[in-house]
């Protein structure tokens, strides 16, 4: 990791998905990442923001959806880059036991 921030180069998806635990919850859409800290691709489209304008709360399965996960074109990777189905990246978080729109 140190050798990424010399040389400017990013680590792959794959290594970084290899750090992940193996043993996280499901994510349960309570919206706490995205609310609290918006990623990468988020911020190169809109700039730093307080929340990520992409996260929606959807009242019919009730939890948050990303919008740009859900796009035709761009989903397929920013599912991949975000490591969606791969578990929740705070499972101590209180959030997920009271999942409801929180803005």
């Amino acid at each position: 990791m140190v050798e990424s921030y010399q040389t400017g180069f990013s680590p792959s998806v794959e290594k970084a998905s290899d750090t992940l635990e193996t043993n996280s919850e499901p994510c349960v859409g309570c919206g706490w990442c995205c609310l609290d800290y918006p990623c990468d691709q988020s911020i190169h489209h809109h700039g730093y923001t307080d929340r990520c304008p992409e996260l929606f709360w959807s009242a019919e399965r009730a939890r948050y959806l990303c919008a740009m996960a859900m796009d035709k074109d761009d989903g397929a990777y920013i599912r991949k880059v975000q490591r969606m189905g791969e578990g929740c990246c705070a499972p101590s978080n209180r959030w997920r036991n009271a999942v409801r729109q929180r803005d």
